[in-house]
This record gives structure tokens, C-alpha cells and sequence, in this order.
């Protein structure tokens, strides 16, 4: 529900809850679970010499009454403890070379008339968004400081209050690959963010690119299509799934006993789960072309190579392969050498002419 406090508005407007005195230092209202203190006694009294209408959703008789003041003065919101509240306050003036600002400590607003007119219309409301504090109750007061800004007079009509929604992620890239940079955007939040994670791996370093926009280098993580996106900001977290692709496109999910020519043959992962694995560099097309993805696709990573390659000449030809154990994280990188030793005798004859030699290394 949204608080609506009005500033001496002659006959009332429904919803609208009369701050009934600002002369008095200590009175306060009440709406809707808000409660509003003036701290200090302001200089003025209400006005409705000059008629607004209605501006902004704000009735005119609440538009059109206002109190002044000459010097700062203080006041609270009191709300439930260590809760972000949204307050937009509607001031105006019956010159247009006068303006008030209202801070909250952090943030600081003025609103500047338009001039050329003794009755022009106020500056649409602006939002402090505020953070209350803990009284120990289970409430919390929030204090702002309004002020002359550039004239004899501040003016000040309304004031509502909404709880606000908090942070949250409003954009974020997908990734597709691992250790690049991508992006993640915040909105409502009002500090910066403290940490993020993917899939509860923390991505490191968070970089402001400009606004609420956030960069970081995407972590290696097992390969799922899909990840959470958390990040931690304002006491808070907020998330969001994201697709993710590291740069590990296969993977072993059966192991066994890997057959002499399979390019898996000697290596060791000191797991039984899933091996994501990718080519590094790849064989010399000129001598053989092996088809990874269709190798993947049919689980033969343990199988003999020629079931999915295709011998072009007579030669020998390595590739480095790079792997990614899901269970331990551990990366490293082995060689296979094939030989393809006569093209012709490898059609008649079949496996015999196709060699494969593997070396691993950590």
C-alpha cells in the first residue's frame, strides 16, 4: 500500500492523511502503516494562493496547498526496520525563482520550477529511494533534511511512500564461453554490488562499466545449457537463469577401459563422472579428419577413432585435446598422434594401417 501524506490541504482528499500542524516541532501522521515526523518547526503556514490543479495523480487540493520555510528543516518516516522505501515528494513554489531541495543524506534533490510564471506547474515528483534504520522494535526511521535551494522559501505539497520492490537483475549476457567478459545490469539497487556467483562459483572481480551496469569474467563450470546468475547487493540477493556454454563442447560420460586406437587411450581422470572435453588443435586434414561431434554424439570416446574419421594420405598427425573433470574441476590438456600408414593397404586390410599413439599431460 502506498502512504499519502498531504501538507495542510484545505477539506482533505480521500487517501490522503492531513500533516495536521507543521508549526509544531514532534507532530506526526499516520497512513497506511507509515508514520511521518516533523523533527523541527518549520517557518510558514499554508498557502492556496495559487492554483495548481492537479499534477502527477495529486489531487489539487492537495497540489494546491503547500507549507514554506525559510531555513532546513527535519523530518522522518518511520516504517518497518532495515526496508527500502521509495519517497516521492511533490514541491512547489508561488515564484519561479524559487526551488527546494530534499535530502535524505545520500541523495539530494532539487526541484527547480519553471520559470516565467508565478503559477507554474511543479517539477514532477522525484524518487528517494531510502533505507530505513532499526529501532530496536521491529520499525525503523528514515530522516530528510528539506530546504530552501536558491530562494527565500522552500515549498513542499506531498509526500507518498511505497515499499519498495529492492534490487534486481533488469539484463544479464548469456555466456558462451568460459574466461571472457560479459555483463549484468542492476535496477532499484542502492549500493553497489558485493559478489556474484555461477552456480555457486564466485565470478571474482565485479567492474562497474557504466551506470548499474556490472562486468566479470565467466568462471568454468560444469556445462548444464542453463546457470544462475546470483548476486549479492544491498543485504540482499537477487538472481536470474542465464544459458551457459564453456568452451569444453563434448563430453566422456562412460568410462571403461578405452580401446588401443581410441584417442582416450592411456589417460587417467581419477573420476567416474562426467569429463568434459574440446579440441585444442585439431589433425592435419591433409592426412586424416576425425568427426568430434559425431564421436561425441555416439559415446565412442573409448572406441576406435577410424569409426569416425577419414583417412586422406599417407602420414602423421597429432591433435591436443583439453579436458574438464566436472567432479574435481581439474583441467589438462593430452596428445594423440594417428598414422595413417598407406591409404590403400588401409582400405584392404582395415585397422591394421591405422596407428594411434597418445601422450597426457597435467
Amino acid at each position: 500500500m502506498t502512504a499519502q501524506f498531504n501538507f495542510r490541504a484545505t477539506g482533505g482528499a480521500a487517501g490522503w492523511v492531513d500533516i495536521v500542524d507543521e508549526t509544531v516541532t514532534g507532530s506526526k501522521a499516520t497512513s497506511d502503516g507509515i508514520e511521518f515526523f516533523l523533527d523541527t518547526t518549520a517557518s510558514g503556514d499554508q498557502s492556496g494562493s495559487v492554483v495548481l490543479g492537479e499534477y502527477y495523480g495529486i489531487p489539487q487540493d492537495v497540489a494546491n496547498n503547500w507549507f514554506f520555510f525559510s531555513s532546513p528543516i527535519t523530518c522522518r518516516i518511520r516504517g518497518a526496520a532495515n526496508t527500502s522505501y521509495v519517497t516521492k515528494w511533490l514541491c512547489s513554489t508561488d515564484k519561479a525563482d524559487r526551488s527546494t531541495s530534499v535530502s535524505d543524506g545520500t541523495t539530494t534533490v532539487v526541484y527547480q520550477p519553471i520559470a516565467g510564471t508565478n503559477q507554474s506547474p511543479p517539477p514532477a515528483p522525484v524518487e528517494v529511494t531510502t533505507i530505513t534504520g532499526d529501532n530496536g522494535d521491529g520499525t525503523g526511521d528514515a530522516a530528510f533534511t528539506l530546504a530552501p535551494d536558491g530562494g527565500a522559501f522552500g515549498y513542499v505539497c506531498s509526500l507518498t511512500v511505497d515499499p519498495d520492490a529492492g534490487p534486481s537483475i533488469s539484463a544479464a549476457d548469456n555466456i558462451t564461453s568460459d574466461g571472457q567478459t560479459f555483463t549484468f545490469t542492476l535496477s532499484g539497487n542502492t549500493n553497489a554490488p558485493t559478489s556474484a556467483t555461477l552456480n555457486g562459483t564466485d565470478v571474482g572481480t565485479l567492474t562497474l562499466v557504466s551506470g548499474s551496469t556490472y562486468s566479470y569474467t565467466a568462471p568454468l563450470i560444469a556445462d548444464d545449457a542453463t546457470a544462475d546468475l546470483v548476486v549479492s547487493v544491498d543485504s540482499t540477493t537477487v538472481s536470474t537463469v542465464i544459458s551457459y556454454a564453456n568452451s569444453y563442447p563434448y563430453e566422456l560420460v562412460t568410462h571403461g577401459t578405452p580401446d588401443a586406437n581410441s584417442i582416450f587411450f592411456d589417460t587417467a581422470f581419477a573420476t567416474n563422472g562426467p569429463v568434459e572435453w574440446g579440441v585444442v588443435t585439431d589433425y592435419d586434414s591433409a592426412v586424416v579428419v576425425v568427426d568430434h561431434a559425431a564421436l561425441d554424439a555416439a559415446e565412442d570416446e573409448l572406441n576406435d577413432v577410424a569409426l569416425h574419421s577419414t583417412e586422406v594420405a599417407a602420414g602423421n598427425t597429432t591433435a591436443t585435446y583439453k579436458y574438464f573433470v566436472q567432479e574435481s574441476g581439474a583441467t589438462g590438456t593430452f596428445q594423440a598422434t594417428i598414422t595413417i600408414a598407406d591409404t590403400v593397404s588401409l582400405v584392404m586390410r582395415g585397422r591394421p594401417g591405422f596407428h594411434i599413439k597418445m601422450s597426457i599431460g597435467f
